[in-house]
């Protein structure tokens, strides 16, 4: 009776060991899932202050727009305005965590006189 005693507290040990491995497995699974969802969050909100600031961005005259040529800093973003042909403006908005990486670029047609 004694070595089937022991056979079984060993079945169980092994059983034990298996849940606390999954078990760690699952809870390290599930704290990089929400790490992610963090982090997409995050990014969701940057690109959503950048689709408002291209937009601010794109409501401007050639004027404005030649006013605004260079890079500067709107709240957590870089704006970047260039001129690449005498109508054309490149509008670019980064990160300002990655500036290297645009989020946004556009070109805008502005010719003289004011049109659109």
């Amino acid at each position: 009776m004694r070595s089937a005693d022991g056979v079984a507290l060993l079945e169980v040990l092994v059983a034990l060991t298996i849940a606390g491995i999954v078990s760690m497995t699952t809870a390290g699974n599930y704290a990089d899932a929400l790490r992610v969802a963090r982090m997409v969050a995050a990014d969701e909100a940057e690109m959503a202050r950048a689709q408002s600031l291209m937009l601010e961005l794109n409501r401007f005259g050639r004027a404005e727009l030649d006013r605004r040529i260079g890079s500067y800093l709107v709240r957590d973003l870089i704006a970047t305005v260039a001129r690449t042909a005498p109508n054309l403006f490149r509008v670019v908005v980064a990160s300002d965590r990655r500036p290297d990486r645009a989020l946004l670029v556009t070109v805008v047609y502005r010719p003289r006189g004011g049109q659109r």
